[in-house]
């Protein structure tokens, strides 16, 4: 469930991330 929209893609990125451990590429 990509978006081409750099924010929304960051806000999936993130839900992705709960419950998994930190990932270089996202940084919070």
């Amino acid at each position: 469930m990509a978006s081409k929209d750099p924010y929304m893609d960051a806000f999936i990125r993130a839900l992705g991330a709960v419950g998994h451990p930190p990932q270089p590429e996202y940084k919070g």
